[in-house]
């Protein structure tokens, strides 16, 4: 199957290079990922859930990928007390959709007041939410589509004039490169971001060498 998706590739390690490659390109500094959380987070409106934004900002501080978030539910997140938070995952496995068991992951202390502010407002404003979801639809007791951030995503990247070759999975990468340049520690790495192959979280290794390289050439002294 992944052979298929990259037709250059003669084995499982070719595929590997070719998926490192398209996702360093993807790849978003922090400065841009900032830009795009404040142009929703200055939308916000009082006392009203700014859905698109909490929706980013979960993707990007805790590595979710798109259908991880909109399954969320407060059940999942209010344990950002204790300093962790559950994330859901739906496995696609011959047309049939199932859940397997939640996974923990750490949460930041500074993210928990948001957090709970965030669930305050959606149990203020959509008491149809019979579900508790964290990101609820329009329609009865629903959550929102991906479609909806990710075009918000999208929509941002252009706005803001940054690289069209970010996508709202760049967010992703994002946590787990910052979570690896801190750590330096690659299996805690591949736990925290719920990788099935090590060689997947290699991603971050190759990012933030990459970064500590160019930082020691412009620190590098030239002739004079």
């Amino acid at each position: 199957m992944r052979l298929k998706k990259y037709p250059e590739a003669k084995n499982r390690e070719d595929v590997d290079k070719f998926r490192l490659k398209q996702d360093m390109d993807k790849y978003i500094p922090e400065e841009d990922a900032l830009k795009i959380l404040a142009h929703y987070k200055e939308k916000t409106k009082e006392d009203k859930p700014n859905l698109l934004y909490f929706g980013l900002f979960c993707i990007a501080n805790f590595g979710l990928r798109v259908s991880e978030c909109i399954l969320l539910k407060f059940k999942h997140i209010e344990k950002c007390k204790n300093g962790f938070v559950l994330i859901p995952t739906l496995k696609k496995r011959l047309k049939k959709e199932s859940f397997i068991p939640e996974k923990k992951i750490s949460c930041s202390e500074n993210l928990c007041p948001i957090i709970l502010e965030h669930i305050k407002m959606i149990k203020k404003n959509f008491i149809h939410n019979k579900d508790n979801w964290l990101f609820p639809g329009k329609s009865h007791n629903s959550h929102i589509c991906r479609h909806t951030l990710q075009n918000a995503f999208s929509d941002a990247v252009i706005e803001l004039s940054l690289n069209r070759k970010y996508s709202i999975h760049s967010l992703r990468h994002y946590r787990g490169t910052l979570l690896y340049r801190l750590t330096k520690d690659i299996m805690l790495v591949k736990n925290e971001m719920r990788h099935s192959n090590i060689n997947t979280t290699q991603l971050y290794v190759h990012i933030v060498q990459m970064e500590e390289n160019m930082e020691k050439l412009r620190k590098m002294k030239g002739l004079i």
